[in-house]
């Protein structure tokens, strides 16, 4: 069996003013060194973008719902089948998230 858990979080993300002031720059404004400063933009721009404020985490468990007797337990067969479980949960979750 396969306990699914979803929380969504929040987790500060502090970057440096400068990043956030090329971020925010208007380079075709600069009288020189315009792709210079669009580069930087861009740079900054994709920095921000790396490193969400939100987010969604999702907790997989496996688990045994009836423990067999230790003669017919497997460890193998446990995570061979918990990674079944897993792949039909993600892909579940994935196209769920396609559709919206």
């Amino acid at each position: 069996m396969v306990r699914v858990a979803a929380m969504p979080f929040e987790q500060p993300v502090h970057l440096a003013p400068s990043v956030m002031a090329a971020a925010r720059a208007v380079p075709h404004r600069d009288p020189r060194d315009q792709v210079k400063a669009l580069i930087h933009k861009m740079r900054a721009e994709k920095a921000i973008t790396a490193f969400p404020a939100v987010g969604m985490m999702i907790d997989l468990d496996a688990y045994i719902e009836d423990v067999p007797y230790p003669e017919q337990a497997s460890a193998r067969t446990f995570v061979e089948e918990a990674m079944v479980d897993f792949d039909v949960i993600s892909g579940a979750i994935l196209a769920e998230g396609d559709q919206q």
